[in-house]
C-alpha cells in the first residue's frame, strides 16, 4: 500500500507532528507500506526512511493568505488562518498512492485540494484532527464538508474532536469511519529510570514541561508549589520550557523565597527530554481552557506517564481520555492551586501511591499511545479508506 501524508503547513518545533514522523518510519521499516510526506520544504523534515515530496503555495496562495491575516488582524474574524497550496492536487496525482490522507479540512483550505488528487488517482481519502474547540476561520464550508463526506476514515486524536465534528454537522453520531489513535509515544526512550524511584533520598521533584503562558496554568502552580513549601513539605520544582511569562516568574520566584527550591530550566532539546521525566518523581501540569483554546490531547502528560510518573493535571480539554483520574494520576478542577497543592501532598506523602500510580500510567501509555500500537491504528485506517476508495 502507497500513502501520501498530504500536510505541507510548516510544522517545525512541532514535537506532535515529529513523534507522527517517528511513527510512519516504524511503520515503513515493519510493513510493506510505502510512505510519502508531501509537504512544503520549510518544514525542514529529515528522514532516512520516508521520502519527502515538496509542495509549495504559489504567489496567489501567499497573497490570499497574508490578506486574510492583515484583514483578521483589524477585524478579529477568524480564529485561525491557514495557507493554502493551489498545486497539491496536481503534485498528489503524479504520484502512484492508495491512500491519501490530509489534514483537517474545516482549518486548512488545502484538505480540498489533497481530496482533487485523491479523486484523480482514484485513491482513498483519509482527513481528521486533534481540534476540540469549534474555530472560525476562512475555509469553505462547502469543500470542507465535500472532504468529510468523501473521507473513508477520520482520525480523531480524542473522542472530544470528534464530537467537534459532529457539532458541526460534519459528522454521523457513532459513525463507524472514526478511529482514536491518540499521539504516538516512543516507550522506548520515554521509559522509567533503571531503579525504584521510592528508594531516592532527598526532596521529591515535581516536573512540569511546557510553555511558560498563561494557558498553562503556571499561576496556580506557583501558588500550590509556594503554599507547599511555607508547610514545610521537602520539595523540588523544576520547570523546563521558555515563554512569555518567564521574567515574572522569575520575579514572583524570588518574591516568594523559592528561588532554592525552585529551577527554570528554559528550552531543553527534544532529544533529551526524556532525562527530565526519568530524573522526577511527579509530573504536574495545569492547563487552562480560553476563549480559543483547549488541550487537545496534552503530549507531555503521555511522555509523563510512558517514563511511570504519576501526573497532576486539570480536567481541563481531552485530558481526562488521557489521564484517568485516580488511576494514572490525579485531576482537579481548573483555576484551583488549593487542589493542585492537595494532589501532590498526597504524592510526596504517599511512596506506595506514587508507585502504583506511575506503573499504572505507563501501562497505560504501552496499551494506547506506543508507536507500535499507533501504528496499527494508522494502517487499519488507511486499510480502510482504500477500501472504501472516495465516498459519493
Amino acid at each position: 500500500m502507497n500513502v501520501a501524508i498530504a500536510r505541507p503547513v510548516p510544522a517545525r518545533n512541532n514535537t506532535s507532528f515529529d513523534a507522527q514522523l517517528r511513527c510512519y518510519e516504524h511503520i515503513c521499516a515493519t510493513s510493506d507500506v510505502t510512505i510519502d510526506v508531501v509537504a512544503d520544504r520549510r518544514n525542514g523534515l529529515q528522514s532516512d526512511t520516508l521520502s519527502v515530496v515538496e509542495v509549495r503555495p504559489d504567489a496567489r496562495d501567499r497573497v490570499r493568505c497574508l490578506a486574510r491575516k492583515g484583514f483578521n488582524k483589524v477585524t478579529s474574524r477568524y480564529d485561525f488562518v491557514s495557507s493554502d497550496y493551489s498545486s497539491l492536487g496536481a503534485v498528489l496525482a503524479d504520484g502512484d498512492y492508495d491512500v491519501v490522507e490530509t489534514s483537517d479540512p474545516t482549518l486548512y483550505p488545502y484538505a480540498w485540494r489533497a481530496l482533487e488528487g485523491a479523486r484523480r488517482l482514484e485513491a482513498g481519502i483519509v482527513c481528521g484532527s486533534s481540534v476540540t474547540l469549534t474555530l472560525s476561520t476562512p475555509v469553505n464550508d462547502r469543500r470542507a464538508r465535500e472532504v468529510m463526506d468523501a473521507a473513508g476514515s477520520i482520525l480523531c486524536i480524542t473522542p472530544l474532536a470528534a464530537e467537534r465534528f459532529q457539532r458541526l454537522g460534519l459528522l454521523e453520531t457513532e459513525s463507524e469511519r472514526v478511529v482514536y489513535p491518540g499521539h504516538p509515544i516512543d516507550t522506548d526512550v520515554f521509559a522509567p529510570p533503571a531503579t525504584d524511584r521510592t528508594d531516592r533520598t532527598g526532596p521529591i521533584t515535581v516536573l512540569t514541561i511546557g510553555r511558560l503562558e498563561q494557558r498553562k496554568g503556571y499561576e496556580y502552580l506557583l501558588e500550590a508549589i509556594t503554599t507547599l513549601v511555607d508547610d514545610g513539605v521537602d520539595l523540588e520544582w523544576e520547570v523546563v520550557g521558555d515563554g512569555p511569562l518567564r521574567g515574572d516568574l522569575e520575579r514572583r520566584l524570588d518574591a516568594a523565597g523559592l528561588t532554592e527550591q525552585v529551577t527554570l530550566h528554559g528550552v531543553v532539546d527534544h532529544a533529551r527530554i526524556h532525562e527530565r521525566y526519568r530524573q522526577a518523581d511527579i509530573f504536574a501540569l495545569h492547563s487552562l481552557r480560553t476563549e480559543r483554546w483547549e488541550e487537545y490531547f496534552g503530549v507531555v502528560y503521555a511522555e509523563a506517564m510512558s517514563a511511570g510518573l504519576p501526573v497532576v493535571a486539570s480536567e481541563s480539554g481531552a485530558i481526562p481520555w488521557v489521564v484517568r483520574d485516580g488511576v494514572d494520576g490525579m485531576l482537579v478542577e481548573e483555576r484551583s492551586a488549593a487542589g493542585i497543592a492537595d494532589a501532590v501532598r498526597t504524592l510526596v506523602d504517599d511512596p506506595q501511591l506514587r508507585a502504583e500510580l506511575g506503573a499504572n500510567a505507563r501501562a497505560a501509555v504501552l496499551e494506547r499511545f506506543s508507536k507500535e500500537r499507533v501504528a496499527e491504528t494508522f494502517v487499519s485506517a488507511w486499510e480502510q479508506a482504500a477500501n472504501a476508495g472516495v465516498r459519493t
